[in-house]
């Protein structure tokens, strides 16, 4: 599958690139496959990619290589026969690796797609519930 994954901390946006990797195999019990249809880019996938995140501290858990990205909108491939989804669900949420044509991402961190929204837009909507978020905050 192609994915834009990072083998090396980055100095500029200008070095990411689209590679080919194997589709992702990793599996928890409540983990669900998913093609992804939309990403939304964010500030914080800069951060990752030049290794300034938080999260890429020695400590943190991304370290290259990783595949890029995490909010995104996409269709169910599978998942398990305890799932509140179906495979042909359109879900959004957020995993890290969401750069990619195929997720694997938690239940618990997708959603169903409002109808009124589409794939499209749903996938805009968590980088904006973050932004908003950030707005209130910073206004208190």
């Amino acid at each position: 599958m192609k994915a834009i994954v990072v083998d090396h901390f980055l100095s500029s946006h200008n070095e990411l690139s689209v590679s080919s990797i194997p589709t992702t195999k990793h599996w928890s019990p409540s983990s669900v496959l998913i093609r992804v249809s939309h990403v939304s880019p964010q500030y914080v996938d800069l951060l990752y990619a030049r290794g300034l995140h938080q999260n890429n501290s020695p400590r943190g858990h991304v370290h290259p290589p990783f595949v890029l990205g995490y909010d995104f909108a996409g269709t169910v491939i599978s998942c398990p026969a305890f799932s509140a989804f179906k495979p042909g669900d359109d879900v959004y949420g957020t995993t890290l690796g969401a750069f990619a044509e195929v997720v694997v991402a938690d239940e618990m961190s997708i959603r169903r797609v409002p109808r009124e929204l589409g794939n499209a837009g749903a996938a805009a909507l968590v980088g904006g519930m973050t932004s908003y978020a950030a707005v209130v905050a910073i206004a208190e």
